[in-house]
């Protein structure tokens, strides 16, 4: 029995090890055998082990030589992101996105489908998707290593469960388990706000910042996705960050989850365009892209329209902050294209409502990654448990 326990110990300090050479590579590559023995603090003798097994397994690649004065030179060693590809997919009401990564998120392949909002057919079409797209990928040592998806709705992480998205027509799906036992690749379900928010902490707009925020505005609604001391905070059950429903005027109209006066019915973009409409009487509905287009041109009540949802977007983000007291927001979706227009009104409702504003700084930013921040975050969750979960061996 004690021989079975101190093996087990050393499986798992090796393991360890083995991560904190391969992280060292991926952070400061190209980088020398000796400069990983400083920074990891290691002996060069077990350095250079690692650095021999990660080659074989072909996630690290030699890559030159540095320039020495005196004696040999040391060989350089990099990340080798091509070692193996993740598929990351948005699940979304009324349509899919599925992309092709490398191991630093780079989109090999991406392509967007309509779906319908009838359960059987949508797990249909998401089979046939990761089918087409497995087909498309490039030839590498580890093949595809995982498969990750930003759903919407309610989800729950730990078990893979789409609890609820009943706009996209799904309800106690097993999601995790369905894809898994189809294609038996690993899979990660998550929400498509905490998806995205790993996505631009790992790659995108929030690298290097352990305090974010993540503002979704889409046509669907308003959520956020909440990044504390560097890991996302899901709260008890999975379902934190549905603060579109949270309440910035009791008295006001009903929401479609019934509550009264919810923040998305103030700031999302139905909201905008029902502002403009009004605004203008026009008959046709325009798109979001459409008003940022007019207000470009100086278009009044356009401009208008956006200040108003600018300035509620900041009333609850005011609540937010308070809450969180976030590094930066960066915001996803339609409205991240009108950062022109919306910005200031969204900091001066910051500057009136947020008593510590004055006194920190807090930056305000549009996604990164754009429409494909979902996916590319969910591809990024599989990167993440590759590298840093001691539960899955390199």
């Amino acid at each position: 029995m004690l021989k079975r326990h101190m093996t087990g110990d050393a499986d798992l300090i090796k393991q360890i090890n083995l991560m904190l050479v391969m992280n060292i590579i991926r952070e400061h590559g190209p980088i020398s055998r000796v400069d990983i023995a400083k920074i990891s603090r290691l002996n060069k003798a077990t350095v250079s082990s690692m650095v021999e097994e990660l080659m074989v397994k072909q996630y690290a690649i030699e890559v030159g030589e540095v320039k020495s004065k005196r004696g040999r030179r040391p060989t350089l060693v990099n990340f080798n992101p091509d070692a193996g590809c993740v598929i990351g997919i948005e699940l979304n009401v009324g349509f899919m996105t599925v992309i092709l990564v490398n191991l630093n998120a780079a989109v090999y392949r991406e392509k967007t489908y309509s779906i319908t909002t009838n359960e059987k057919e949508i797990i249909e079409q998401l089979y046939a998707a990761i089918d087409e797209i497995r087909s498309e990928a490039p030839e590498s040592p580890l093949g595809i290593i995982g498969i990750g998806i930003g759903a919407v709705g309610i989800v729950n992480h730990k078990s893979g469960t789409m609890v609820s998205a009943p706009n996209a027509g799904l309800r106690d799906v097993p999601l995790k388990r369905l894809v898994e036992s189809y294609t038996g690749i690993r899979t990660f379900v998550d929400n498509d706000c905490n998806t995205s928010v790993i996505g631009e902490s790992a790659f995108g707009a929030g690298k290097g910042r352990n305090q974010q925020i993540l503002l979704s505005v889409t046509n669907r609604g308003i959520g956020i996705g909440i990044l504390i001391d560097g890991k996302v905070f899901r709260g008890q059950d999975g379902y934190a960050g549905e603060m579109g429903h949270m309440t910035i005027n009791m008295e006001g109209p009903r929401c479609n989850c019934g509550n009264r006066g919810c923040w998305e019915l103030y700031a999302s973009p139905q909201a905008l365009r029902r502002n403009f409409m009004k605004t203008t009487g026009a008959e046709a509905l325009p798109s979001v892209d459409e008003i940022i287009a007019l207000a470009d041109q100086g278009d009044h009540a356009a401009i208008t329209a956006l200040a108003e949802v600018g300035e509620y977007l900041g009333v609850g983000l005011a609540n937010v902050v308070n809450t969180f007291n976030p590094e930066i927001i960066i915001i996803r979706g339609a409205m991240a294209n009108a950062d022109k227009w919306i910005l200031n009104p969204i900091r001066r409702s910051l500057s009136e409502r947020c008593y510590f504003y004055h006194s920190t700084r807090i930056e305000i930013v549009p996604s990164r990654f754009g429409k494909l921040a979902a996916s590319i975050g969910a591809a990024c969750d599989v990167i993440y448990h590759l590298f840093y979960s001691y539960e899955q061996k390199l």
